[in-house]
């Protein structure tokens, strides 16, 4: 899975937000806002990445229960397939 062609984050102060480019400003209007763990998302969904893959790097990465991190990932891309930026 991975993010759709056609996004990008732009930090504004201390906040990541995903802006729509050109080609899909009609597709998606709305905004997003992402806190550090979202953005480092985010940034994993660049390239191609299974479930199991950006699970484990997330539970390497963050110091908390296996399950709020599984949680939080799955509310993070249970959005990002609501709003249709995700590839899968």
């Amino acid at each position: 899975m991975k993010i759709k062609e056609g996004y990008e984050v732009r930090q504004v102060g201390e906040e990541y937000i995903v802006v729509a480019l050109d080609d899909t400003l009609e597709e998606y209007r709305g905004m997003i806002t992402l806190n550090n763990s979202g953005y480092y998302i985010w940034n994993k969904l660049k390239s191609d990445i299974s479930y199991n893959s950006l699970l484990s790097d997330l539970m390497n990465k963050y110091d908390a229960p296996a399950q709020v991190i599984k949680d939080d990932l799955d509310t993070f891309l249970e959005n990002a397939k609501r709003v249709n930026i995700l590839e899968t």
